[in-house]
């Protein structure tokens, strides 16, 4: 059968999978007039990629004309993606210099917030935006969740490519009740300044504390707790942000490395007994190790147990997953399905004691748990988790851009 015998509708859908590229379609809309009626249908411009920066003014030419305003009304996913930047970071501008009202669901890749913000602005009605490997080494924008989030999004997912560089995240006021739909929320790989700042601060305690180990110094210690009842403030107003999504059900964080004793209780804790799914990354108890004592000791003994205080709070979950997670029985974890995964970047050789207790500890409406390591842990953990529930998988991973 010749493509000339094919039905009008047999004909639209081949268009359809020829690609959502604009370009594509409007050469083929110039083939014949058949062609023409049938590649401007707004069923065939359903979906639009924009995934050429060497194009970016031919499609800024097209969304703008009004000969093809039909078909832009028409468009409800929208995907806009960059090549992977190995050597400078270059800013698309005026990618959608029209406003698109009806699109509901947006996906980028490779773009920075700085683009991703300028792409939203023209979205008035998203409802899903899925941002993957965002570009973490573009300093001109903030993460702000206000900013970034329309009034009618339900799923928002920000992926930073890796946690090589460091964003700033924006001190933002809580989020007004009336203005956010949000159930699922994903954000992984973000890697705030604090990371560093909270580091240096908690090595100048302990530099302190070994200093002063041969007496009692009331005031040193007076003015540490000082500085970190600052710092804590600092981040809860980074991170308070989180206490308002009042229509929150799925939430996926990363990296919580930072989240000290009041970030937990004042950031994670208020919206823990709604959730139903909850995915956590980095948490390694501040850098903190548990042999410490003194002050900065006691930093990460508050910290680990108002973190066992969210996880008591959230009894409804149905999936719990940890990622590259310091584990410290007791805690009582209540999920159906648990997941612990270990990348290759964790540091330490997996502690598989620790493990089988904390798994001895679950509560019974426990009915899975799968423990993800890389090939090199399996010698630290195979012999001691033995849970009946228990399955191991072994990854590997790769360095993909």
């Amino acid at each position: 059968m010749t493509i000339d015998k094919l039905t009008d509708d047999c004909l639209e859908l081949v268009f359809i999978h020829c690609g959502a590229c604009p370009i594509i379609r409007c050469i083929l809309s110039q083939v014949c007039r058949r062609w023409h009626v049938i590649a401007r249908r707004p069923s065939v411009w359903r979906s639009l990629m924009l995934d050429k920066p060497t194009l970016v003014h031919a499609y800024a030419r097209l969304l703008q004309s009004p000969e093809w305003q039909d078909q832009r009304d028409a468009i409800r996913r929208l995907s806009i993606r960059k090549p992977y930047e190995t050597r400078r970071h270059v800013h698309l501008e005026h990618l959608l210099p029209v406003v698109m009202p009806n699109v509901l669901h947006v996906d980028t890749l490779h773009l920075c917030l700085e683009e991703i913000m300028s792409v939203l602005k023209q979205l008035p009605r998203v409802r899903a935006i899925h941002c993957q490997a965002i570009e973490p080494w573009c300093a001109s924008r903030p993460f702000d969740i206000h900013a970034l989030v329309q009034g009618n999004s339900r799923q928002v997912e920000f992926q930073f490519r890796d946690m090589a560089g460091f964003t700033t995240i924006a001190t933002t006021a809580p989020f007004q009740q009336q203005q956010q739909h949000i159930h699922t929320l994903r954000v992984i790989n973000l890697r705030s300044e604090d990371y560093n700042q909270v580091d240096t601060l908690l090595k100048e305690f302990t530099t302190k504390e070994e200093e002063e180990d041969d007496g009692d110094d009331d005031d040193g210690t007076n003015m540490m707790q000082q500085q970190w009842l600052a710092m804590q403030n600092l981040l809860v107003q980074k991170y308070q942000w989180i206490a308002h999504l009042s229509n929150l059900t799925h939430l996926t964080f990363g990296s919580c490395y930072t989240w000290t004793h009041n970030v937990w209780l004042q950031a994670l804790l208020p919206i823990c007994p709604q959730l139903r799914h909850l995915e956590l990354h980095g948490w390694r108890r501040i850098g903190i190790p548990t042999s410490s004592t003194g002050f900065v000791g006691s930093i990460g003994n508050d910290a680990q147990q108002a973190m066992l205080k969210c996880f008591e709070a959230a009894h409804d979950l149905d999936t719990l997953v940890l990622v590259d997670f310091w584990i410290e029985p007791p805690m009582l974890v209540s999920a159906k399905h648990l997941c612990i995964r270990y990348t290759d970047h964790w540091p330490d050789p997996l502690l598989g004691e620790q493990l089988a207790a904390f798994m001895d500890d679950l509560q019974p409406d426990v009915q899975d748990i799968t423990l993800r390591i890389p090939p090199n842990q399996i010698p630290h953990v195979a012999s001691h988790c033995t849970h009946p529930a228990l399955t191991i998988e072994i990854q590997r991973f790769f360095n993909l851009a």
